[in-house]
């Protein structure tokens, strides 16, 4: 995740057969940053009231804010964590929670598959909560 921290991300996408089709849809357009948050529609001439994040109300809604940094995305993904019973996550960019999965350890067969149907269904339920 360190070496390639210049690009924002992945180049090379993989599909999970184990998950919906609408979370894979979900996760590639994240990844491409084409998710219709604030900014978003901003940068598309669309009025809006407030580009501000509707959660927090800290900081402009992104792809990046909604799923890394809000403060209710923080907490989603700390009783996520508690949840599967892993160590805390924390993410600096959308691609990070799409590679994760691969870094954490799992006792049970098949743990990684359902640790990234765990992840994706986390990541559709934060854009359906707006």
């Amino acid at each position: 995740m360190i070496a390639d921290s210049g690009n924002c991300h992945l180049t090379n996408f993989v599909w999970c057969k184990c998950v919906f089709i609408k979370c894979n849809i979900m996760n590639s357009r994240g990844n491409l940053d084409r998710l219709p948050t604030r900014i978003y529609f901003r940068r598309r001439s669309v009025v809006i009231t407030s580009v501000m994040c509707p959660f927090c109300d800290d900081v402009e809604e992104s792809v990046e804010n909604l799923f890394t940094a809000c403060s209710v995305a923080l907490r989603v993904w700390a009783a996520f964590s508690g949840w599967c019973n892993i160590p805390s996550l924390y993410f600096f960019e959308f691609k990070d929670i799409l590679e994760i999965y691969k870094f954490i350890k799992c006792n049970k067969k098949g743990g990684k598959d359902h640790l990234r149907v765990g992840f994706d269904s986390v990541v559709v339920h934060l854009e359906i909560k707006e």
